[in-house]
């Protein structure tokens, strides 16, 4: 009978492979900002629109001492460029496509949606009157916004490798990226299907945006982006048009450093051609990071003259000239969005700063609480249900912020004591109350890429995961994050020459990906007194991303395409199964109730049902921002003590995605003590008794038991639930312990009640 009732429940948790469908999963919320990577201001209502990574940011500027924000939206693509036209606000925002939203509205109501597929994305805008031209990464294509919310397009034209595109008077410029080199093709209005006149250059092969002078309709200004793979130089440059040919008759350039300051001039603005041009972090002679500014106004005759250098901050990405003021407003990974004084010249002149956020490494569910690691921006804390779509989107949702530079990962030794990977802990109890958290002390560790608590035989340790840049030193350290008085001595290490990104902790056991010769294992430790005892190597598909474990299953992410299943079998690793899928690109996993939630770089969310034997069924998905010039995307997941979805994405944030697994269940300590069943017998021995004693009778009913960890283990539907009726609950197959019974009808919960099984 014990046998049956195992294959049963075998059966049920795993499935069949063949007749799987895929649910698309419901984006239900997002964290509102990003790293500054965008600016641009209207003069005529005073208005600066920032791309804050995926989101859309208004600030209003009429006041400079007050500038605040009135209105803000989350979208799935990096924010490229905007444009106001009436009341309506284009936005150009990746793979996610082209956005008409009300510009009038707090909470920019979308008005229109034009979606980017496959491989191309909206990385350039320019209108004229209700005609976009958007430079798509293929060709240039040209949409007509039609006020009932539809984009028709016109058609497309261009060079293959389209990536900017402006236009004056009747003539369209467009810079196209390409190996070894860039071109510059310009167009006459009435007649595109075939150039005018071209150019190109080796040292603009991955340009990134072209514009008109202001005074002279023949010179272009063209950022070249960076000269090589290693963003050491990069060149701006004044191009001539004659009615055949484009030549260069100016340029000028900035150096980088390996490793630490990306040369890349990437956009630029103008004001009767003194122009300013954003570098990422090109550097100036005294190794600073500078907006230079240009006269070009002797061109083509006179070459241009280098005016000054404005500090913009590190990294920044956009220029955008307040004209009517004397400001310019520059946007900045670090920074969020600087507000310079330039009438003089000044290289730090500052006005003020506007924060937006960072780009998004990682984030942890706790409780309510959502706690997101923020490159560029530091540490910030959410509350959950402020950050759905429902809410709106004008509230702060921020509980703390710490604002620190690299903030890749956390750890939680307790309930009121964090540890950033930056090394530095924070007592959070004065934040708790009130307050604000405190910082304790630093432990020095430099390079620590990610941090996991681990509860050992002598009390709570972290594990860290170390790696260089500069050098292949990849292991795993263990610390006591309370020994201060020693200065956190390391107490074991372990190198593992593999991704330290791969690391799961359980109770006392660490499991991580290790390199040996040219092969890539799952390891498996246990940390005692103060050491970590490696158990067993079972060898991996590839390179280990991520690492995660629910009861006797670990699953990890391997490379590019795979991920792998194992069962726990004592201080033993034994496979139970390995998958490739082409189309994924795994980083981490959350692993749970026989489900592997992966993010996926370049799409987003997938949910694959693990089963035992193989093959895993791919079960769900949700589609995130689909990185950006494939580089970034989806970097972590979590998943709620109710099934709701956090997936971390670098450019959007985390984007909270509504649950798969039905039978997880949130307890909170008002639902536990919820009042509302009478459970008779309590303790039971074997059936047991619900009366409702709320007055009432519930039609469409759900009776649901689960464990206090929140795994569902009993469901039962009734038509009606009486007052004072009983119900039979069976109960003879749960362990002993204790249970919440809930009854839903609706999707509304109607009733809790606990129940004690001995």
């Amino acid at each position: 009978m014990h046998c049956f009732k195992f294959i049963l429940v075998a059966l049920i948790l795993h499935g069949t492979t063949g007749n799987a469908q895929v649910k698309e999963l419901s984006r239900i919320g997002q964290t509102p900002g990003g790293a500054g990577y965008h600016v641009n201001y209207d003069s005529a209502s005073q208005r600066l629109f920032v791309g804050c990574g995926t989101s859309i940011w208004i600030y209003d500027m009429s006041d400079t001492a007050d500038f605040h924000v009135i209105a803000r939206r989350p979208l799935l693509g990096l924010v490229n460029e905007t444009d106001l036209y009436g009341d309506i606000l284009f936005v150009a925002a990746t793979h996610d496509g082209v956005w008409a939203l009300d510009a009038t509205s707090d909470t920019l109501t979308p008005l229109g949606h034009y979606e980017m597929t496959g491989d191309s994305a909206a990385y350039d805008l320019w209108r004229t009157n209700d005609t976009l031209y958007i430079a798509d990464g293929r060709q240039v294509r040209m949409l007509r916004y039609d006020p009932s919310g539809t984009f028709i397009h016109l058609g497309s034209f261009g060079p293959s490798g389209s990536f900017c595109v402006t236009r004056k008077g009747n003539y369209i410029a467009i810079g196209a990226q390409g190996i070894p080199k860039g071109t510059v093709s310009v167009y006459q209005y009435d007649w595109l299907t075939d150039p005018v006149a071209m150019w190109q250059s080796s040292n603009a092969w991955d340009l990134q945006d072209i514009q008109f002078a202001d005074l002279n309709d023949s010179i272009i200004y063209l950022c070249a982006g960076p000269q090589n793979l290693l963003f050491t130089q990069s060149y701006f440059f004044a191009l001539k048009r004659s009615t055949y040919f484009i030549s260069a008759v100016d340029s000028f350039s900035v150096p980088g450093i390996i490793g630490f300051a990306q040369a890349n001039i990437n956009n630029l603005d103008s004001r009767n051609d003194t122009v300013f041009v954003s570098t990422t972090a090109g550097l100036n002679t005294l190794f600073q990071s500078v907006v230079p500014v240009l006269d070009a106004t002797g061109l083509p005759g006179n070459p241009m003259v280098h005016l000054a250098d404005i500090r913009p901050g590190l990294w920044h990405f956009d220029v955008a000239l307040m004209r009517g003021t004397p400001y310019l407003a520059m946007s900045s990974e670090w920074l969020g969005v600087l507000i310079s004084d330039v009438s003089a010249l000044q290289p730090e002149d500052t006005l003020g700063f506007l924060e937006t956020g960072g780009w998004c490494q990682r984030a942890y569910i706790r409780g309510d609480t959502l706690w997101a690691c923020m490159r560029g921006y530091g540490l910030v804390a959410y509350e959950v249900d402020s950050l759905k779509y429902h809410s709106g989107y004008m509230n702060d949702p921020k509980l703390l912020h710490i604002f620190t530079q690299f903030v890749f990962d956390i750890a939680f030794p307790d309930d009121t004591l964090i540890v950033l990977n930056t090394s530095e802990i924070f007592n959070l109890k004065p934040w708790l109350s009130g307050g604000s958290p405190e910082l304790v002390s630093t432990m020095n560790f430099g390079n620590m890429e990610t941090i996991r608590t681990v509860q050992t035989n002598r009390g709570k340790r972290i594990i860290a995961g170390l790696s260089d840049l500069l050098f292949p030193l990849r292991q795993m350290t263990l610390v006591d994050p309370y020994d201060m008085l020693n200065g956190y001595p390391v107490l074991d290490i372990d190198s593992t020459n593999s991704d330290v990104n791969g690391l799961f902790i359980s109770n006392d056991t660490m499991f991580c990906g290790k390199k040996i010769g040219n092969l890539f294992y799952l390891a498996m430790y246990r940390v005692h007194n103060d050491s970590l005892i490696l158990l067993d190597t079972i060898q991996a598909p590839a390179e280990i991303n991520g690492i995660s474990k629910d009861g006797p299953i670990v699953v990890v992410t391997c490379g590019m395409f795979w991920f792998a299943w194992y069962y726990v079998d004592a201080n033993m690793l034994v496979e139970f199964g390995r998958q490739l899928e082409w189309q994924l690109f795994p980083q981490a996993v959350y692993y749970k109730n026989n489900l592997a939630y992966i993010a996926d770089k370049f799409y987003g969310l997938k949910v694959y049902r693990i089963n035992q034997p193989p093959p895993a069924t791919l079960v769900a998905e949700c589609r995130g921002t689909g990185g950006y010039v494939n580089l970034f995307g989806s970097t972590g997941v979590d998943v709620g003590p109710d099934g709701n979805i956090y997936l971390s994405d670098f450019n959007g944030g985390v984007i909270l995605i509504e649950p798969y697994d039905s039978t997880l269940v949130y307890i909170n300590e008002s639902l536990k003590s919820g009042p509302g069943l009478l459970i008779i017998p309590n303790p039971v021995i074997s059936n047991s008794f619900l009366l409702m004693n709320s007055g009432e009778t519930i039609r469409s009913a759900e009776i649901g038991i689960c464990s206090m960890d929140g795994k569902q283990v009993f469901s039962t539907r009734f038509p009606e639930l009486t007052t004072g009726r009983p119900v039979t609950i069976r109960t003879g197959s749960m362990n002993p312990g204790m249970y919440l019974v809930t009854i839903h009808s609706g999707g509304r919960l109607r009733a809790t009640g606990k129940l004690m099984v001995n």
